[in-house]
Order: structure tokens, then sequence, then C-alpha cells
């Protein structure tokens, strides 16, 4: 087995029930054949042997479905993030479109995966494509008291771990009622809450290049005031929106409602 898998990254090929029934191995060198499995014989069949399915079999059994990834590694690694679908599919995803001038992202959410920047940068870790990337609206995943009132240290957490990877974020505001039995965090219209934008807009800055800011979640009077808020605010920090040069001034309705819409509801 030493000469036939020599300078080789070893993988051991399991059956169903866990019984090690042969070897598949990765050069680590120039070797024109990059991956090797241990020739057919009576105990190992590589048309009859799934990589990964003794891990997967409960799980794929119990969802009626099976998702099957390129390579070992790429096994190994959603199973590593612990999850695994969304990681191999993600992956399918991006080997077929094979994009070049885009990128694929995934939204923040608090109620499913990515739920926070640890979580995202594990997703990014094992999904390992360059063409994956970011998409940071911190509203969305700031779900609990701490995280509403230290959202500026939570900005910079998000920053800090997604940064480089960050093409695009989401501009809206958050609030908590002042009289309700149990915690809840309502979204609203940009500059109607508590979040930190001074943070928000400063750390946004320092990427290079600068990701796409979009806001959401507004009426037509309320876009009015979340567009002279956030220039306004820029214009406090030294910051400067590309193409707003061109932008007009917007005149708010006297009698603009300050309910908030979401058309998501």
């Amino acid at each position: 087995m030493y000469d036939t898998f020599r300078d080789r990254l070893m993988f051991p090929i399991r059956d169903a029930t866990g019984r090690t029934v042969g070897f598949g191995g990765r050069t680590l060198g120039d070797d024109k054949a990059k991956y090797i499995n241990t020739r057919q014989n009576g105990l190992f069949d590589k048309g009859q042997n799934v990589y990964g399915v003794d891990l997967a079999r409960k799980a794929a059994a119990h969802r009626q479905r099976a998702v099957v990834v390129e390579g070992y590694t790429d096994c190994i690694a959603a199973h590593q993030a612990g999850f695994t679908e969304t990681v191999a599919i993600v992956q399918d995803i991006l080997d077929r479109v094979k994009p070049q001038t885009t990128k694929l992202v995934m939204e923040t959410e608090s109620y499913l995966f990515p739920d926070n920047p640890e979580v995202y940068a594990r997703l990014i870790e094992a999904i390992d494509r360059p063409s994956f990337a970011v998409h940071l609206d911190p509203v969305n995943i700031i779900a609990s008291p701490r995280r509403y009132y230290f959202n500026s240290q939570f900005i910079k957490r998000c920053f800090a771990v997604l940064g480089s990877w960050i093409v695009s974020c989401h501009a809206k505001d958050l609030n908590m009622p002042p009289k309700h039995a149990t915690v809840q965090i309502d979204e609203t219209y940009i500059g109607n809450g508590v979040l930190d934008y001074n943070t928000y807009l400063l750390e946004i800055e320092k990427l290079n290049p600068h990701p796409t800011l979009m806001i959401e979640h507004l009426n037509e009077s309320q876009l009015v005031k979340g567009l002279n808020f956030i220039f306004q605010k820029a214009e406090e920090l030294g910051i400067t929106f590309e193409g707003s040069e061109f932008r007009e001034e917007l005149v708010e309705s006297e009698d603009s409602s300050d309910e908030w819409f979401a058309p998501h509801q």
C-alpha cells in the first residue's frame, strides 16, 4: 500500500456499517492523477461505495434525501461545519454556475444559518469557494437585549470577523417597545431607531472595495427620511457615497406616517 499511495493524503472509505473497505489518496505533489483509490477487489467496489455514507445514512433516512458533494475534503468540511446540506448545496451551485464577476451570498438571519458572524466564518471556510461571500444585515441578528444595547460592539465584531468577505450590507433600524411583558425587538426604517450608524458607516468605509449599502423595508415617505438621514450622517463622518454628487435634495412630507412598512409581512 505504501508504494501505491506514496506522497498522498489518505482517506479511509467505509461502507454503510462503518467497516473500512478501501482507501482514497489525494496527491501532495505534482502527480497527474489527483486521486487514486484502492483497486477493485472482493471487499471494495468503487461503484457501490459512497464516501461518508456511514455518517450520513441516519440523517438521510430521517430527511428522506441525501446531498452528494464532489470530493473527500468537501464532504469532511460539510460535516465539520455542522450544517452539511447548506455547505453541499452552495458548493454544488457555485461549481455548476462558476460565477466570474458576481458573488453568491447568504443573508444573516436570527432564525436560521448564518445567525452570527462566527457561524458565517465557519460556513465560508467549509464551503471553500472564492465566489462565496457575505451579505451583512446586523439588524437581522440583533435578537437579544445584550446585542441591542451594545450594538456598536456587535457591529465591530461582525466586521472584525467577516470584513474581508463582506460585499453588501442592508441599512435599516430597530427599536424595543418600552412596555412589553417579554423582550420584543422591532425593525423600523433607517434613522428611526437605535442602531449606531456612526460605527456602521465607519466600518463599511474601512473596507476596500466598499460594499454596496441597500436601504429596505420602508414606504415612500420613509425612504426620503432614511436617505436624508444617511447622507447627513455620512457628511458628519466625512464619508462620500459613490455617485452622491448627482443626488437631488429630497424634501420630507409633513404628513408622512411613522408607521413601518414591511412588505414581507
